[in-house]
This record gives C-alpha cells, sequence and structure tokens, in this order.
C-alpha cells in the first residue's frame, strides 16, 4: 500500500478538486453495467484515495465545493474520517461568479437590476446551508466571496452579479464575512480561511481594508490575489499579511485557489518554510487544488502519467495523452496490459491500480456502431491514474529541490533562494521587484509590461 499523504506532508500540498458524481461511484461495489463484470476482482471502493487504509494507495486530501457536496450525504467526502482526512472545503464562490450555483440561475434575469439581485442574495438561505455542510464535512474552508472577476464583459457571462459595482460585491462578501463570525460552531467547529480578491494592486487593497477585521484562522488567495495573478502578487500579499502578523500563529493556512501548475509547487514550498521561520509557526501550511484530474479524463478522455522533471525547465509539465479506444482497440485479439509499453499504448499508466488491468478491461462496448466504447469504470480508472499522477510529481517537483539529491531546472532552485532573501530582508518590497522577471520565469507565469 502506499500512502502519498505521508510523502507529502512536510511540504506545501496539493488537494485535487473531488468532482460529486465520481465520489459517490466511489463508495460502491460495483456501478452501471459491471455487476457481473469487475475486472480483477476489483471493487468500486478501490478507487476510493481517500480511505487511509485503501489496499492499492491513498491520499487522504481533497478539496471539496459545496456547490456540488452540500445536498448529497452519500459520497466519499461524507463517509471519510474526519480524524484521518483533510478536506477543504469550497463555498462555491465560483459558481457564484459564473452564475451555475444551482440556488442563483433563476435571478439571471434581473441582471440588469444590482439592487434587486442583491436584496434576493440577502434573503436566500444559501449561506445557512452551505455553512452547515461546511462545518459538518471540512478541515478548513473558505468564506463566501462575491468574485470581482464577475464583471467581465464576457457575452457568455450568466451570473447575475455581473452588473454590480465593484464597491457592491465588496460589501456583499463583508455581509458574508459577518454571518460566517456570527453563525459559525452551530453544528461542529470549523477553521475558517477569509478569501482575498482583486484584479488590480489596488482593489486588492481596497477588498483587503474591507475584509480585514474577519481575518479568521488563515486566508484564501483567489483571482488576480492568487495564481492568476503570477507569483509576485502572491508572494507580495503573503508577505504583507506577515508584516501585519496575519500570518503564521491561529493564522494556520493560506490556500492558493485553481493552481496545479508544478513550478509553483517548490516555490510555494520555500514561501511555507520562509513563514514558518519567521513567525515561529511550525504548524503552518500552504495548499492549492485544481480540477485538471478529473476534467482531463471526463472532458477529453485522456489521461496523465508522472511527469519526467529532471532539469529541463520544459519536463515540468502535466501532458494529456488521448486514451486509445474504439471498435478496433476494444476488439484486438491480444489484451494490452495498461502498465506496459506497446504499439498502442507507448505511455503506460503508472499508478498501482493499473498495474493489474489491460486496456480491454475499460471498453466493454465492443459493438462497431458503440458511440462510446468505455464506461462509468473506466472512467474511474482514467481519473484515479490522474489523480495519482498529479500528487506524484507534486511529491517529485519538491523532492527535486528540497530532497536530498537535487536535480531541478536551475531557475527554480534560483528563484527558491529569491524566496528565502525574501521574507529575511529588511527591504523586501526591493527584492521582490528586482527578481520579478525571475520569478515569472521560474514559475511559468505571463511577464507583464510593467515587469518587462
Amino acid at each position: 500500500m502506499t500512502h502519498l499523504y505521508e510523502k507529502a506532508k512536510d511540504w506545501a500540498m496539493y488537494t485535487p478538486s473531488l468532482q460529486l458524481q465520481s465520489a459517490r461511484r466511489i463508495i460502491k461495489d460495483t456501478v452501471a453495467g459491471r455487476a457481473e463484470n469487475m475486472p480483477a476482482n476489483l471493487s468500486m471502493r478501490d478507487f476510493n484515495y481517500l480511505d487511509a487504509s485503501n489496499r492499492f494507495w491513498s491520499y487522504t486530501c481533497c478539496l471539496a465545493t459545496a456547490a456540488q457536496f452540500k445536498n448529497c450525504n452519500n459520497n466519499a467526502v461524507s463517509y471519510a474520517n474526519p480524524a484521518k482526512t483533510f478536506v477543504l472545503g469550497d463555498s462555491a464562490g465560483y459558481q457564484i461568479g459564473t452564475g451555475t450555483l444551482e440556488e442563483i440561475k433563476s435571478w439571471q434575469s434581473l441582471a440588469k437590476h444590482p439592487e434587486k439581485v442583491m436584496a434576493l442574495w440577502r434573503e436566500s438561505n444559501v449561506k445557512s446551508e452551505i455553512l452547515q455542510w461546511m462545518e459538518l464535512s471540512c478541515t478548513f474552508a473558505p468564506t463566501i466571496d462575491m468574485p470581482l472577476w464577475v464583471r467581465n464583459d464576457d457575452k457568455g457571462n450568466k451570473s447575475p452579479f455581473r452588473n454590480c459595482s465593484e464597491q457592491q460585491l465588496i460589501d456583499l462578501s463583508v455581509e458574508n464575512l459577518r454571518f460566517f463570525n456570527d453563525h459559525r460552531g452551530r453544528h461542529r467547529p470549523l477553521k475558517l480561511i477569509s478569501v482575498l480578491q482583486g484584479t488590480s494592486i489596488e482593489s486588492e487593497e481596497a477588498w483587503w481594508q474591507a475584509v480585514k477585521p474577519y481575518p479568521f484562522e488563515g486566508f484564501a488567495f483567489a483571482g488576480h490575489v492568487g495564481q492568476m495573478g503570477g507569483v509576485y502578487r502572491v508572494l507580495r500579499r503573503m508577505l504583507l499579511l506577515r508584516d501585519q502578523k496575519m500570518l503564521g500563529g491561529v493564522f494556520e493556512l493560506v490556500h492558493i485557489l485553481r493552481l496545479s501548475r508544478l513550478p509553483w509547487a517548490p516555490l510555494m514550498t520555500a514561501a511555507q518554510q520562509a513563514v514558518r521561520d519567521t513567525t515561529n509557526s511550525p504548524e503552518f501550511r500552504i495548499t492549492m487544488d485544481s480540477s485538471s484530474p478529473y476534467r482531463v479524463a471526463g472532458v477529453t478522455t485522456e489521461y496523465v502519467t508522472t511527469a519526467k522533471l529532471g532539469a529541463d525547465i520544459k519536463d515540468w509539465a502535466m501532458s494529456p495523452i488521448p486514451l486509445p479506444v474504439g471498435y478496433g482497440i476494444a476488439n484486438l485479439a491480444d489484451p494490452v496490459p495498461l502498465h506496459t509499453v506497446s504499439d498502442v499504448l507507448p505511455v503506460p499508466f503508472d499508478n498501482p491500480i493499473a498495474q493489474l488491468l489491460t486496456l480491454q478491461d475499460l471498453q466493454p462496448k465492443k459493438g462497431a456502431y458503440d458511440v462510446r466504447n468505455i464506461d462509468q469504470f473506466a472512467d474511474e480508472v482514467m481519473i484515479n491514474q490522474n489523480v495519482y499522477a498529479y500528487v506524484n510529481s507534486v511529491i517529485r517537483a519538491n523532492q527535486a529541490v528540497f530532497g536530498p539529491d537535487p536535480d531541478a531546472p536551475q531557475i527554480i532552485m534560483d528563484a527558491v533562494g529569491v524566496i528565502n532573501d525574501l521574507f529575511n530582508a529588511e527591504r523586501w518590497e526591493t527584492v521582490l521587484e528586482a527578481n520579478r522577471v525571475l520569478l515569472a520565469k521560474a514559475a511559468g507565469d505571463t511577464i507583464t509590461a510593467d515587469a518587462s
């Protein structure tokens, strides 16, 4: 049995964004169409990596969003042992921003009347339902933010909040914070982290001044305060928080939303260690999440394997590979093992479960006119492979920098050194500006005009 959490726990930690459909499947014995045909004596429960006793491999950390999970009690999150599992809740800010949260879809027709939409939000039970689910299910959870990026001009923007002013969105977010502050702890103690937003440095500061009275137990960096703003904005905000004594100590966690780029992993570990050292807070942690392992499998029928890494920065990436499917593949006379190189499968799967399976095990539908040869079992095989590969790649990215035999690209090693210098500098602003381009190149960020 492989316990990946034990290998990852000392570094900035990746929390895969578990998707509900999968979370419901992996607590069962079988799935539709497989009652009499579960390959290699597998159970669907074998794919539940949140289970510390999983006989193949486990990783007892994930992110789960209230938008999906709050109305379902029969899934891997609700079944998880709270004493052995780290579940980071997500308060559905993204779904609010995109207009896909079920409770607000009917408000879209009122988008041209922001005051009416704001009134509907204030009168709804959504905040209470989200807080209740998070208290019953999560270890840490962000507060509910009204994302500033909701105000973009995209013609596909369906959020009822899209015509709210920036100040109105900030005001609602502060009201949400006040609600969480006044109502927390009714079901179970929960550590909350306050979401930070800001499309520009100026709006980031305006947001911060408004939400500062409600810091809770840490912070979630969203939008351009987080990965959309690049490592420069992330480090800048961490240092500002540290200097205001709002990082470390009782402020235990910083979470970077929607981030799984491998070069960032050791950079965030360096920042985590620097915060621990300069605030005397050995338990402080940085986490990050993405839904990439699930999207790659479910949207494009692709899989990834553990990244090559090494001294070439080009190898520090997760490269999706199309799964060979179709009538010809499903009906090959000789089965194709998933864990070996072949003409059919030049890039093999590398997770423990895949050692038992063939490509044909994933394609039970063998008719010439079957639109889709694979099934739900195959979906879980790919998801399980992808989560394993992402987690394992983040672990190895950290080992490549902080392990006994470092072999990371020099630019990443240089950036890690800069981060250590930053947190120990009297005038860190000067050091950050002087190294802005280097940090961006190391992280794979777009270098903005004012930093070129």
